[in-house]
């Protein structure tokens, strides 16, 4: 799989990009990394919304992951529109 990745440490923000335009919290919500996704959420500002080619979410990528979801939702809540 081909990636693309940089955190910025002086200005948090994830800027990634994995094969099929899947981001970091994609891949670690899909996968059920609980503390990867915390930290993509609080520490590098992650984009909830951003939508893979198929045009699915984090939050469709952690169905199977109830502890993903509910840390996605309580972000996703907390943040402007």
């Amino acid at each position: 799989m081909r990636t693309r990745a940089c955190v910025d440490v002086a200005q948090p923000k994830v800027i990634a990009e994995f094969a099929h335009k899947k981001t970091p919290l994609m891949v670690a919500a899909e996968n059920g990394h609980v503390h990867a996704v915390e930290f993509l959420l609080n520490h590098a500002l992650a984009n909830i919304t951003a939508v893979d080619m198929r045009g699915q979410s984090a939050l469709h990528y952690a169905q199977r992951f109830p502890a993903v979801q509910r840390l996605l939702r309580r972000a996703a809540a907390r943040r402007p529109t």
